[in-house]
């Protein structure tokens, strides 16, 4: 059997569930008579290790139009993403769903049917397939060998302190090397010399707390404190409303990607990350845990208020390989006792 799985969705829930679940199926089949193959945005090799094959879908026209949402890609038009919340969050009868959608995720699994069996040579022989093959869509709720992939219509997904850790098998990511030349050479100094790598996040469409945070505010105020390079990253997968990373300055070295495999050497080799995140608890902020590295989370009081921020939950069963979220309330900046006490946390990374 070819295993062919398809994540449609947000990277939180691609991180903290579906790559897990995956890993751990994968210890329940016969490696030699059966193949696993995985379908992602681009870069994200590394949380595959364990795939016979990686394809990347990210250029496809459905795919990058559609706007990501828990376990689903919606047609573009926003009021279909918001009909979406509306069905699973107040529980309204799935029948309630928007018709336009469910046309428009059908053309998308199309067009992804037939350019991953077109790649994996593996395409119809008039209705049937050459190989025998099993899809596994992130949007469509099923139960192989025991363990459960995506989420039910009408049942909020579990990634946050209720997220089930025994469906999941984790494991430190390592990092892409493939490019470091060329990172260097836009970076403009090696990669072996001290800097502190900032990265923020920020989505148009969920925004849970409305409050900001000043990040101009921040740079300054800590780079004054250190005698070390600072690195910007501004980062943008390029799929239709995702969340972004976006600095604008002059005083810093503003580093431009849109893949994990340039931002997760640039995350291995700094000596601090400090992220910022605005809205909500973004995923970026997961990345430097699973790689074995802490980071620094700043982000307004309202925001580490909210339902989808169990850090401590995260810190305890998920990130064990040496790295962890460490929270930094934005307000607590202004306090100078507490002040004191955050940069005493961040010197000791450097």
């Amino acid at each position: 059997m070819n295993y062919i799985f398809v994540f449609l969705g947000e990277f939180g829930y691609e991180l903290l569930n579906w790559q897990g679940v995956i890993r751990k199926f994968s210890k329940t089949i016969d490696r030699k008579k059966n193949k696993i193959i995985c379908c992602t945005r681009k870069g994200l090799e590394p949380f595959y290790e364990f795939a016979d094959k990686y394809i990347d879908i990210s250029e496809l026209s459905y795919f990058k139009n559609s706007v990501a949402n828990m376990y689903w890609a919606h047609n573009p038009d926003i009021n279909c993403f918001k009909r979406h919340k509306e069905v699973i969050e107040e529980k309204l009868p799935w029948e309630l769903f928007s018709k336009k959608d469910i046309a428009y995720q059908k053309m998308m699994k199309k067009q992804i049917v037939k350019y991953v069996t077109d790649k994996l040579n593996i395409g119809l022989i008039g209705k049937v397939f050459k190989y025998n093959i099993k899809f596994i869509f992130s949007s469509d709720y099923q139960t192989i060998n025991g363990l459960n992939f995506g989420t039910n219509n009408l049942s909020s997904p579990k990634i946050y302190s209720d997220l089930d850790i025994n469906n999941n098998e984790f494991i430190k990511t390592l990092p892409t090397y493939k490019n470091i030349k060329e990172i260097e050479a836009k970076l403009g100094f090696s990669l072996n010399e001290k800097y502190i790598l900032y990265q923020t996040g920020a989505r148009q469409i969920v925004t849970r707390s409305k409050n900001t945070i000043n990040e101009h505010e921040i740079l300054d105020k800590i780079s004054k404190e250190y005698n070390i390079k600072v690195v910007l990253l501004n980062f943008d997968t390029g799929r239709n409303l995702d969340s972004k990373s976006e600095f604008k300055s002059n005083d810093f070295t503003t580093f431009n990607c849109n893949s994990f495999d340039e931002q997760s050497v640039l995350i291995a080799n700094a000596n601090a990350c400090i992220f910022l995140t605005e809205g909500d608890f973004r995923s970026h902020n997961y990345i430097p845990p699973f790689m074995g590295k802490n980071v620094f989370s700043i982000a307004h009081k309202s925001v580490f208020e909210l339902n989808t921020t169990p850090i401590d939950y995260w810190n305890k069963n998920i990130f064990k390989f040496g790295g962890q979220i460490i929270p930094i309330t934005y307000e607590d900046m202004s306090n100078a006792e507490e002040y004191k006490k955050i940069l005493k946390q961040i010197e000791t990374q450097l």
